[in-house]
Protein backbone atom coordinates (compact mmCIF):
# COMPACT_ATOMS: atom_id res chain seq x y z
CA UNK A 1 0.00 0.00 0.00
CA UNK A 2 1.50 3.28 -1.01
CA UNK A 3 1.53 6.98 1.23
CA UNK A 4 -0.98 7.91 -0.97
CA UNK A 5 -3.75 5.20 -0.16
CA UNK A 6 -2.64 5.75 3.62
CA UNK A 7 -3.30 9.55 3.48
CA UNK A 8 -6.52 8.96 1.50
CA UNK A 9 -7.37 5.92 3.98
CA UNK A 10 -6.99 8.82 7.06
CA UNK A 11 -9.34 10.84 8.65
CA UNK A 12 -6.94 13.32 9.04
CA UNK A 13 -9.31 16.16 9.63
CA UNK A 14 -9.77 14.99 13.45
CA UNK A 15 -6.56 16.99 14.06
CA UNK A 16 -7.33 19.96 12.05
CA UNK A 17 -9.77 21.12 14.56
CA UNK A 18 -8.17 20.64 17.56
CA UNK A 19 -8.27 23.58 19.88
CA UNK A 20 -6.75 22.63 22.68
CA UNK A 21 -3.18 20.98 23.16
CA UNK A 22 -1.34 20.92 26.76
CA UNK A 23 2.38 21.21 26.29
CA UNK A 24 2.44 19.09 29.42
CA UNK A 25 1.52 16.35 27.13
CA UNK A 26 4.62 16.90 25.10
CA UNK A 27 7.37 16.85 27.92
CA UNK A 28 8.73 13.96 26.87
CA UNK A 29 11.67 13.75 24.06
CA UNK A 30 9.94 12.26 20.38
CA UNK A 31 6.32 12.89 21.77
CA UNK A 32 4.10 14.34 19.31
CA UNK A 33 0.58 15.40 18.64
CA UNK A 34 -0.84 15.98 14.85
CA UNK A 35 -1.70 14.83 11.94
CA UNK A 36 0.91 12.00 10.82
CA UNK A 37 1.86 9.87 7.90
CA UNK A 38 3.05 6.13 7.86
CA UNK A 39 5.30 5.52 5.12
CA UNK A 40 6.01 2.35 3.76
CA UNK A 41 9.61 1.68 3.91
CA UNK A 42 10.00 1.53 0.30
CA UNK A 43 9.16 4.67 -0.17
CA UNK A 44 11.82 6.11 2.05
CA UNK A 45 15.13 7.19 0.27
CA UNK A 46 16.99 4.01 2.53
CA UNK A 47 15.78 1.86 5.03
CA UNK A 48 14.53 3.85 7.56
CA UNK A 49 13.76 7.30 8.68
CA UNK A 50 15.96 9.13 11.24
CA UNK A 51 14.12 10.24 14.37
CA UNK A 52 14.02 14.05 14.43
CA UNK A 53 14.99 14.68 10.94
CA UNK A 54 13.14 16.34 8.44
CA UNK A 55 12.18 14.83 4.90
CA UNK A 56 10.39 15.94 1.92
CA UNK A 57 8.94 13.95 -1.18
CA UNK A 58 10.79 13.90 -4.13
CA UNK A 59 9.06 14.05 -7.16
CA UNK A 60 10.09 10.24 -7.54
CA UNK A 61 7.60 9.22 -4.76
CA UNK A 62 10.15 8.69 -2.57
CA UNK A 63 11.26 10.45 0.68
CA UNK A 64 14.72 12.37 1.25
CA UNK A 65 16.39 14.71 3.74
CA UNK A 66 16.15 18.15 3.49
CA UNK A 67 18.56 20.19 2.12
CA UNK A 68 18.42 23.92 2.35
CA UNK A 69 21.50 24.63 0.34
CA UNK A 70 18.78 24.36 -2.83
CA UNK A 71 15.43 24.83 -3.44
CA UNK A 72 15.16 21.58 -5.17
CA UNK A 73 15.52 19.11 -1.29
CA UNK A 74 12.30 20.51 0.67
CA UNK A 75 11.87 24.27 -0.33
CA UNK A 76 8.43 23.59 -2.27
CA UNK A 77 7.77 19.71 -1.42
CA UNK A 78 5.64 18.36 1.59
CA UNK A 79 8.37 17.76 4.05
CA UNK A 80 7.69 15.88 7.58
CA UNK A 81 9.32 15.31 10.65
CA UNK A 82 10.63 11.95 11.36
CA UNK A 83 8.73 10.87 14.59
CA UNK A 84 10.10 7.61 14.37
CA UNK A 85 11.24 4.68 11.97
CA UNK A 86 8.30 4.97 9.29
CA UNK A 87 6.35 7.99 10.62
CA UNK A 88 6.16 11.67 10.20
CA UNK A 89 4.68 14.34 11.73
CA UNK A 90 3.20 16.87 8.90
CA UNK A 91 1.57 19.43 10.73
CA UNK A 92 1.38 19.28 14.42
CA UNK A 93 3.46 19.66 18.04
CA UNK A 94 6.77 17.84 18.32
CA UNK A 95 9.43 17.42 21.53
CA UNK A 96 12.45 17.43 19.94
CA UNK A 97 16.22 17.08 20.68
CA UNK A 98 17.01 20.59 22.47
CA UNK A 99 18.22 23.66 20.47
CA UNK A 100 19.01 27.41 21.16
CA UNK A 101 15.57 29.03 19.94
CA UNK A 102 13.36 31.74 22.29
CA UNK A 103 10.06 31.02 22.45
CA UNK A 104 7.75 32.43 19.48
CA UNK A 105 10.59 32.14 17.07
CA UNK A 106 10.27 31.06 13.71
CA UNK A 107 12.18 27.66 12.77
CA UNK A 108 13.56 26.90 9.39
CA UNK A 109 14.92 24.55 6.60
CA UNK A 110 18.67 23.86 7.42
CA UNK A 111 21.84 24.11 5.02
CA UNK A 112 22.82 20.75 6.98
CA UNK A 113 20.64 17.53 5.72
CA UNK A 114 17.33 16.92 7.47
CA UNK A 115 18.13 20.10 10.10
CA UNK A 116 15.76 22.67 11.36
CA UNK A 117 17.41 26.20 12.40
CA UNK A 118 16.46 28.73 14.62
CA UNK A 119 18.42 31.06 11.76
CA UNK A 120 17.34 31.60 8.02
CA UNK A 121 20.25 30.31 5.38
CA UNK A 122 21.82 33.48 4.56
CA UNK A 123 23.59 32.40 0.96
CA UNK A 124 22.54 33.30 -2.71
CA UNK A 125 20.79 30.10 -4.04
CA UNK A 126 19.65 28.90 -0.33
CA UNK A 127 16.21 28.43 0.07
CA UNK A 128 14.45 29.58 2.71
CA UNK A 129 11.15 28.52 4.41
CA UNK A 130 9.37 28.78 8.20
CA UNK A 131 8.78 24.95 9.25
CA UNK A 132 7.59 26.40 12.51
CA UNK A 133 7.75 27.80 15.26
CA UNK A 134 9.89 27.12 18.96
CA UNK A 135 7.42 26.96 21.61
CA UNK A 136 9.18 26.44 24.39
CA UNK A 137 12.92 24.74 25.11
CA UNK A 138 14.45 22.89 28.29
CA UNK A 139 17.64 21.66 28.89
CA UNK A 140 16.05 17.68 27.70
CA UNK A 141 13.95 19.18 24.82
CA UNK A 142 12.54 22.06 22.53
CA UNK A 143 8.77 21.91 21.84
CA UNK A 144 7.83 23.48 18.73
CA UNK A 145 4.73 23.75 16.25
CA UNK A 146 5.91 22.14 12.99
CA UNK A 147 3.37 23.36 10.23
CA UNK A 148 5.70 24.42 7.47
CA UNK A 149 4.94 27.10 5.27
CA UNK A 150 3.77 26.81 1.63
CA UNK A 151 6.18 29.91 0.67
CA UNK A 152 9.46 29.62 0.05
CA UNK A 153 12.00 31.98 -1.17
CA UNK A 154 15.35 31.20 -3.23
CA UNK A 155 18.36 33.43 -2.16
CA UNK A 156 20.00 35.55 -4.93
CA UNK A 157 22.66 36.99 -3.08
CA UNK A 158 24.54 36.33 0.15
CA UNK A 159 22.56 38.45 3.19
Amino acid sequence: MGWETILTNQNLSTYAHSSTIELSTLNVLGTSKGEHLSVPSEEINGETFTPYKLYYLNSNGKFFQTDATTDAEGAKSLIGIATDSNKLLIAGYFATEPFEADSGAPLYLDTNAGAISPSAPTWADNAVRIVGYALLTTEEYTVIRFYPDSVWLELSINI
